[in-house]
C-alpha cells in the first residue's frame, strides 16, 4: 500500500494532471509545474520538499501505520520562481480501512509537501484518482479518504483581530471598574452610585472565587463529591488523551492493562455525579422558595462565559498551534465546525442537532444538565403540590430511564464496556463511545442520574 499510495507516486499522478480538471486551481498547476521543473534541475528547495514529505515507516507489525514526514521541513520552504512565490505546505491523508465490514482500529497516515497553492480538494482528487487506477479501494478495502493541509500560511486573521479587540475592550472596562472598587475601598470615593460597578471588579470577584470560607446557604457535603468527581474526570481524560493520541505502537497500546480499564470504566461515569448534585440542588432551591430562580440564574451566567468559549475557539484556536495535527484539530473540532454549530451551543441543544459535528465535544454535558433543569418543573410541580402525582411521574421517569437506553444499545449495536471500545477504536478519531451520536451524550442515557438527585432529597 504504501509503494503504491506513497508520496511520490501522488506526486507522478499531480504532474500528469497539470493540464487536466482535478485540479481546480490554476496556480496549483503552475506551482506543481515549477515544483515538477524544480525536481528535474534538483534544486534544493524542491529536494527539500520532496525530503519532507512521508517514507515507508518502520514498525509495521508493532502497529506503527503513521508517517507524518517533516512538518517545519516543509513549511520552511520559500522560494521564488519565475515572478511566482512557491511556500511548503503540509498535508496529511489517512485511507480509513475496513475488514468484513468493520471499520480497523488503526488506519494508514501518510504526509505530503505541497505548493501552499494546492488546497485540500485538489488534493484529495488526486488521492482518489490514483485509488481508483490503481484498483487500491478494493484491494485494501478502503471505505473512505481524509485529507487536511496546515492552513498556517492562509489563515484569516479578521476575525481574530474583531474578537481580541472585542475581549481587550472588555477587560479594560473591568480594569476600569477593579480601580474604582479599590478607590471605594479605599473610601476614596464614596458614591453609592458605583456599587452596581463594583461587584463587577476583578479584584472582588478574584477573592470570592479563591475565598475558603462556606456560605451559609451551601451543602458542605457536597464539596467533598464535587472534589472527587472531578479528579475522576481528570484522570479519565488524561487516559483518553492518550488513547487519541498519534502511537508508533498501536498495537501494544490497545492492549489496556486491566487495572486502566477500571479507572477509565469509573471515570466515564464521574459527571453522573454532578448530574445528580444537581438534581439534588434544583430540588433542594425549589422545596425551599417554591421557585426556580437559580435556574435563570445559572442560565445568566453560563451563557455569556460560554459564548466567548465558543468565539475563542473559531477565531483564537487556530492560531494557538501549528503541525501536522493541527489542522484536523482546528477544522474538525473548532473553527471550521463551530461557525455551524455556535447557535446550537448557545440554545444549550448541541448534543442533540448536528451531532455529527465536534464542536467543544466536552459542552454535552452542559446540554443535558441545562434540558434537565428544563424537564424538571414536571417533577417538582406535581411533587409539592400533589405528592401523589408527583411520585407516579418520578417512577415513570426512572422507568424510562432504564428502559431507554437499553432499546437504544439494542437497536444501535453499541458495546457495553469502555475496554472493547478502546480497542475498536480508531487512532485517529479517538474512542467510539466519544463520537456524538453515541448514547453517553444523550439525555435519557443521563436523566437517571439527575432523577436520582431529586429522590435523594425526595427520600430525605
Amino acid at each position: 500500500m504504501y509503494r503504491v499510495m506513497g508520496p511520490e507516486e501522488l506526486l507522478l499522478t499531480f504532474f500528469n494532471e497539470t493540464s487536466g480538471e482535478l485540479i481546480f486551481n490554476e496556480a496549483c498547476k503552475t506551482d506543481i509545474l515549477a515544483y515538477k521543473s524544480g525536481l528535474d534541475k534538483k534544486e534544493i528547495w524542491a529536494l527539500r520538499m520532496l525530503d519532507a514529505s512521508s517514507k515507508i515507516p518502520t514498525g509495521l507489525l508493532i502497529g506503527n501505520f503513521i508517517e507524518m514526514g517533516m512538518y517545519d521541513e516543509c513549511m520552511e520552504v520559500h522560494v521564488n520562481k519565475s515572478g511566482s512565490v512557491i511556500r511548503g505546505n503540509h498535508c496529511t491523508y489517512v485511507l480509513h480501512l475496513s475488514y468484513k465490514n468493520k471499520t480497523l482500529p488503526v488506519n494508514p497516515l501518510l504526509s505530503i509537501c505541497l505548493p501552499v497553492s494546492c488546497q485540500e480538494k485538489d488534493l484529495s482528487n488526486i488521492v482518489h484518482k490514483r485509488m481508483v487506477d490503481t484498483g487500491s479501494y478494493q484491494a485494501y478495502n478502503v471505505t473512505s479518504i481524509e485529507v487536511h493541509c496546515s492552513d498556517v500560511h492562509v489563515r484569516d486573521t479578521t476575525g481574530a483581530i474583531i474578537t481580541g479587540t472585542i475581549v481587550s475592550a472588555l477587560f479594560l472596562l473591568l480594569l476600569i471598574f477593579t480601580i474604582i472598587a479599590l478607590l471605594k475601598e479605599k473610601k476614596i470615593l464614596k458614591s453609592n452610585v458605583l456599587q452596581a460597578v463594583c461587584e463587577l471588579s476583578l479584584y472582588k470577584n478574584i477573592r470570592s472565587i479563591l475565598s475558603l470560607n462556606d456560605n451559609t446557604n451551601s451543602i458542605s457535603a457536597l464539596h467533598g463529591l464535587r472534589a472527587i468527581s472531578t479528579t475522576a474526570v481528570i484522570i479519565g481524560h488524561g487516559f483518553l488523551t492518550r488513547a487519541m493520541n498519534l502511537h508508533a505502537n498501536n498495537i501494544e497500546v490497545s492492549q489496556f492493562p486491566l487495572y486502566l480499564n477500571i479507572v477509565l470504566a469509573l471515570a466515564m461515569y464521574a459527571v453522573d455525579t454532578f448530574l445528580t448534585i444537581s438534581g439534588f440542588l434544583v430540588s433542594y432551591s425549589f422545596l425551599k422558595k417554591h421557585t426556580l430562580t437559580k435556574g435563570k440564574l445559572n442560565f445568566g451566567i453560563l451563557t455569556p462565559t460560554i459564548a466567548a468559549a465558543v468565539l475563542a475557539s473559531i477565531y483564537f484556536i487556530p492560531f494557538f498551534g501549528s503541525g501536522p495535527k493541527w489542522r484536523k484539530i482546528s477544522k474538525d473540532m473548532a473553527a471550521d465546525v463551530c461557525k455551524k454549530k455556535w447557535w446550537t451551543i448557545l440554545l444549550y441543544i448541541n448534543n442533540i442537532v448536528y451531532k455529527d459535528i465536534n464542536c467543544m465535544l466536552h459542552l454535552w454535558s452542559t446540554a443535558v444538565d441545562m434540558q434537565l433543569f428544563w424537564i424538571s418543573p414536571i417533577i417538582l410541580y406535581p411533587l409539592v403540590k400533589k405528592p401523589k402525582l408527583g411520585l407516579f411521574v418520578l417512577s415513570l421517569l426512572i422507568a424510562a430511564s432504564i428502559a431507554i437506553p437499553v432499546v437504544v444499545i439494542a437497536t444501535n449495536n453499541y458495546p457495553f464496556s469502555y475496554k472493547t471500545n478502546l480497542r475498536n477504536s480508531n487512532s485517529q478519531e479517538g474512542p467510539d463511545f466519544l463520537h456524538p451520536n453515541n448514547l453517553h451524550l444523550a439525555i435519557p442515557r443521563n436523566n437517571d442520574a439527575n432523577v436520582a438527585g431529586f429522590c435523594s432529597l425526595w427520600g430525605a
